[in-house]
């Protein structure tokens, strides 16, 4: 296996989170000190078109990815790129 960011002899995790003052506790910011390899990325306030590609990852892992038996990653890639778990191409307008 090719080297990567997680094979790598420093490996490092990124997350991405919202403003939920809890991801700010003191705690939090302890274990990050102790993880230095640990990133918090925040997205930004009042970015609620992001709700939009959370809602669409919910139907990605309901419709391809939960209680499905994979015989492969191409498997899993094909169930995951089928039209029915593709996001909407038109924008809804109001009549």
């Amino acid at each position: 296996m090719a080297p990567g960011p997680l094979t790598g002899p420093h490996p490092s995790v990124h997350l991405i989170l919202d403003h939920y003052s809890p991801h700010k506790h003191a705690n939090v910011n302890t274990l990050l000190a102790k993880h230095p390899r640990s990133h918090l990325h925040f997205i930004p306030a009042f970015s609620s078109w992001l709700n939009m590609i959370e809602r669409w990852f919910a139907v990605l892992d309901y419709k391809a990815i939960r209680r499905a038996i994979f015989q492969s990653v191409a498997d899993r890639i094909a169930a995951i790129a089928s039209p029915s778990t593709q996001p909407p191409t038109k924008t809804p307008t109001l009549q």
